[in-house]
């Protein structure tokens, strides 16, 4: 399951090690605001008939980041203008302030 575009060979392997395993660098896997629920879930590829493996799994042993705060931080400067905001879970609120 190694995936060129997130994991780095290492210089030095292992010489009574399986051909199928490669020794790799601690993989880093970044997203943010295009991170979607798909993203999480097997997905198969019909051009090359191949199943590629989600976010977390390439992150497996290392670490994934979900940088998502810069859209929370537009939503609350625009709310706090046009009043106040509740953050629930997943969904967020705004109310104009009442007259």
């Amino acid at each position: 399951m190694s995936d060129p575009a997130v994991h780095t060979v290492a210089d030095q392997q292992l010489e009574d090690l399986d051909l199928c395993w490669v020794l790799c660098h601690r993989p880093r896997i970044n997203v943010g605001g295009e991170l979607t629920g798909s993203m999480l879930d097997l997905t198969h590829e019909r051009t090359s008939g191949e199943y590629l493996t989600p976010l977390q799994m390439k992150a497996n042993n290392g670490v994934i980041i979900i940088d998502d705060l810069g859209r929370q931080a537009s939503l609350q400067s625009s709310c706090s203008t046009a009043g106040s905001c509740c953050w629930t879970g997943a969904s967020t609120s705004c109310h104009s302030p009442t007259a």
